[in-house]
């Protein structure tokens, strides 16, 4: 990447070029990490590097959510937080939308205290003025003795403001909900974070509800 990140629109010849090295087998498929509905995740070799490229398959996941996460990328990879990006990579017109993110691969490596690594790594990451919302255990991995975070969509979010402490507190209790081991090492947090991550929680139950209902009653 070049600049923090490389953009190329409306260029079918670096498409076609992207595409032909992975259909002529200069890199070989190894591994599908995710395919669905919204993005396929894929592991290529070529005999020297891997790589992992990323696709969204939706329309209504365009072009704006995954190079957010390249930016994302971009910005914290020399910070040692996620992988190197090498490009991204977007056309779209009223027939054709095609995103496309690729970064080095990094392998999961045996780590002998995980959790309070993925501690360290959130807090890293809190320092700097963010908040992920969408924190699993899964989107970390241990290398070079160090916490790599390999999902950095649009979940990974600036937090600044008048009411950044609360929001980061509220934070924390949402990675503990996810990671329940956090707990041992992330302080106390104040009643009105507590208050809005309870207020949160239930107001998703409410929407989740009526979604439900929804159904029923469209289906009947």
């Amino acid at each position: 990447y070049k600049n923090n990140y490389l953009e190329f629109k409306n260029d079918i010849q670096i498409l076609n070029l992207f595409q032909n090295n992975i259909s002529n087998n200069k890199y070989k498929l190894i591994k599908i990490f995710q395919n669905n509905k919204r993005s396929t995740v894929k592991l290529y070799d070529n005999g020297i590097n891997k790589i992992v490229i990323k696709k969204y398959n939706s329309i209504l996941n365009n072009s704006y959510y995954l190079f957010k996460e390249f930016k994302n990328l971009c910005y914290f990879h020399p910070k040692k937080i996620t992988p190197e990006p090498i490009l991204f990579y977007s056309r779209y017109n009223f027939f054709i939308n095609d995103n496309y993110i690729v970064y080095k691969y990094i392998k999961n490596e045996k780590c002998e205290n995980v959790y309070y690594n993925i501690f360290k790594c959130i807090k890293l990451i809190h320092n700097l003025g963010y908040i992920n919302t969408d924190i699993k255990e899964k989107h970390f991995v241990w290398n070079n003795n160090k916490m790599i975070l390999l999902d950095v969509d649009h979940h990974l979010k600036k937090n600044n403001g008048f009411f950044s402490n609360i929001f980061k507190e509220e934070n924390v209790l949402h990675c503990i909900d996810r990671i329940p081991k956090l707990k041992l090492y992330f302080s106390k947090v104040s009643n009105t974070s507590l208050f809005l991550h309870l207020f949160k929680i239930n107001f998703k139950k409410i929407l989740n509800n009526l979604k439900h209902y929804l159904k029923i009653i469209i289906n009947d």
